[in-house]
């Protein structure tokens, strides 16, 4: 699943082999604000919400509903940004991320983390 910052929505994407899914924010992420943004994919669907209350769904095309994932996941970034993704994406997120949950289990970003750049500890 892609996560991505477009003219300042958010905006999501994956593909479980039948085609690419992709949803965006209606509202623009720059005002200066701490927002909560919610991601949900169970099976083919998926469900974007800002600040709990605007909610995007949508579903990927094909009977597949699984996402296997062979090596690492990224957040945030990746290394290498314009190869890995076709020079579909030049930048990586800049700004914060705090209390990642996946499978409602709160990830430690800092200490799970593999590797980073221009990485520090939030501090409210």
């Amino acid at each position: 699943m892609n996560r991505f910052v477009e003219n300042m929505e958010i905006v999501i994407k994956y593909e479980l082999g039948g085609g690419v899914a992709k949803g965006r924010s209606r509202r623009r992420m720059d005002d200066g604000e701490e927002h909560t943004v919610g991601i949900s994919r169970k099976g083919r669907d998926a469900t974007l919400a800002i600040d709990g209350d605007e909610m995007v769904i949508m579903q990927s095309s094909g009977i597949l509903a699984m996402l296997n994932v062979d090596g690492n996941i990224y957040i945030g970034g990746i290394p290498k940004i314009e190869e890995r993704t076709g020079g579909l994406h030049s930048i990586n997120f800049s700004g914060c991320l705090s209390d990642l949950t996946l499978d409602g289990v709160l990830i430690d970003l800092m200490a799970a983390a593999l590797d980073g750049r221009r990485v520090k500890p939030y501090v409210q």
